[in-house]
């Protein structure tokens, strides 16, 4: 009951939970909430990630007759205090949609900072094959905007097309954070939603998992931008395909990544296709018709669609 209006009643956490608590206290921690009949008011759960560096808040799910009682804010504050205190977690974070204004404001309350934010696509599962065209077409656009304007691309960056790490353009765990210490990157948003400290042992960690790395390489084939997938099996809906955009603010590599993207989810007969992109583009990418806005129930006012990570370290007020 307490996850029934969940994504449509879709909730993954119907099909993750039983695996969770067969290792509570051990790969996981859930916090519930009961009332003074015994009966479930609702929960969440904490997961170790970075190697134990930190805590990831995730599954907050309450009773629809027990919203708006603070049961959320209890459970989150309560959590969070036994992951400093007792577990010895250096931070906590979690992820949310941006539209999930009460997802937002808990972070708020519980005294989480958003650290950063990406930007969301999710082209219908009915039309990959037109999105994928009418990124091809925006690329050509902005191509020629380009050569209008005279402004004329780094030798080797804007031709040069994202290239599958084993198909000739492999890339090393070093190489990716040696690229990302030059850029400034601190987070890996990879899996499900899920942000990771950019490091070496996230990085080997996650090659076991994820699908082959896309990347893009200059003239003297220096690493100049990249994009990873993952692709997670559902019995109920089918195969999900989640993939992230590293290309900084290079909008014609951002699309070409996008495409080629696109392309491997239709390759692989995904059900559900989420990519994630450097949020400073987003403007762009709307007035290039690729990027839809979720609108304010309140006020009718259109937002950009972004993933938004939260982050709390030891010791914030």
């Amino acid at each position: 009951v307490v996850t029934a209006d969940v994504y449509g009643g879709r909730d993954y956490v119907l099909a993750v939970l039983p695996q969770w608590l067969l290792h509570e206290g051990q790969k996981h921690w859930t916090l519930a909430a009961v009332d003074a009949k015994d009966e479930l008011m609702g929960f969440e759960v904490l997961t170790p990630y970075d190697f134990g560096r930190t805590g990831w808040l995730e599954a907050l799910r309450v009773h629809p007759g027990h919203r708006g009682k603070g049961v959320a804010l209890s459970i989150q504050g309560k959590l969070i205090s036994q992951a400093f205190n007792t577990l010895g977690f250096q931070r906590v974070r979690y992820t949310t949609h941006s539209s999930n204004s009460t997802s937002c404001h808990l972070a708020a309350r519980c005294g989480l900072r958003t650290a950063t934010s990406w930007g969301v696509l999710n082209p219908k599962n009915s039309s990959f094959v037109t999105f994928a065209k009418q990124v091809a077409a925006a690329r050509e656009l902005v191509g020629g905007q380009s050569q209008d304007q005279s402004k004329r691309p780094s030798k080797g960056r804007r031709k040069a097309e994202p290239v599958l790490a084993d198909d000739g353009g492999f890339a090393t765990a070093e190489e990716l954070r040696k690229l990302a210490l030059a850029k400034g990157w601190k987070y890996l948003l990879q899996s499900y939603w899920k942000a990771f400290d950019f490091e070496l042992d996230n990085l080997e960690e996650l090659f076991k998992t994820h699908e082959p790395v896309l990347v893009t390489r200059g003239s003297q084939q220096e690493l100049l931008a990249f994009s990873w997938a993952y692709h997670r099996h559902d019995e109920r809906t089918g195969l999900d395909f989640y993939a992230t955009m590293y290309t900084d603010d290079d909008l014609d590599c951002t699309l070409r990544h996008i495409e080629a993207q696109v392309q491997l989810a239709i390759e692989a007969n995904a059900s559900a296709v989420t990519l994630m992109y450097p949020a400073s583009l987003e403007s762009k990418l709307h007035d290039l018709g690729l990027a839809d806005r979720h609108k304010d129930p309140v006020d009718g006012t259109k937002h950009p669609k972004l993933c938004k990570l939260f982050e709390r370290n030891r010791g914030d007020p």
